[in-house]
């Protein structure tokens, strides 16, 4: 029964630390800016980013 529940804590641990991964990926855009023309694109190492003109 120990050895289950071993298992059991370590694929719980594993699932936990899977959602905390895909969850903290940071490959989003938000609609908002996405379709936002009120804006100047800026670029940048890691890509564009539309900075709005008025904040």
């Amino acid at each position: 029964m120990n050895k289950l529940r071993g298992v059991v804590q370590r694929i719980i641990l594993g699932a936990i630390a899977f959602l905390f991964v895909v969850a903290c990926n940071g490959n989003r855009v938000t609609t908002e800016l996405a379709t936002s023309t009120d804006c100047r694109i800026v670029r940048h190492t890691k890509g564009e980013t539309c900075v709005p003109n008025n904040p």
